[in-house]
């Protein structure tokens, strides 16, 4: 997150967790939250109550920041697109993207939907952390 080291970054989280909430960061905003929420779990709520019949090998996950990083998790969502900006927080993650695009910001999400409806996108696949 610009304009916050990764000292702060940790001091807020060790904080939060010593209050028993949780706490992750996108590119432009902090994120104090429940200790078990994450965009991973509403998903999978929304999912579950307005979709049931959909399995989530059928859902691609997108995101570009830490605070993604739940539905990069392959045993929750096996197909999953890190935009190229999340190649910068590679060492913040434990779970990361299947593919990442090779633009930035929304020029990745458009990539990423050439590549879904089949227009000259590419994605790259990562088969180690990238951040190794």
């Amino acid at each position: 997150m610009e304009g916050v080291s990764e000292g702060e970054l940790a001091a807020i989280s060790l904080q939060c967790q010593a209050l028993g909430w949780s706490f992750t960061y996108s590119t432009v905003q902090c994120h104090i939250k429940p200790s078990l929420q994450n965009k991973a779990w509403g998903l999978q709520q929304v999912l579950s109550q307005h979709f049931p019949t959909l399995h989530p090998a059928q859902v691609l996950t997108i995101g570009d920041s830490p605070n993604d990083e739940a539905m990069f998790d392959p045993s929750i969502f096996p197909v999953s697109v890190g935009v190229a900006n999340i190649l910068k927080y590679g060492d913040h993650l434990q779970h990361q993207p299947k593919y990442v695009t090779t633009q930035s910001e929304v020029e990745g999400f458009c990539e990423m939907v050439r590549c879904v409806i089949g227009q000259n996108g590419s994605l790259i696949e990562i088969k180690e952390p990238f951040w190794a």
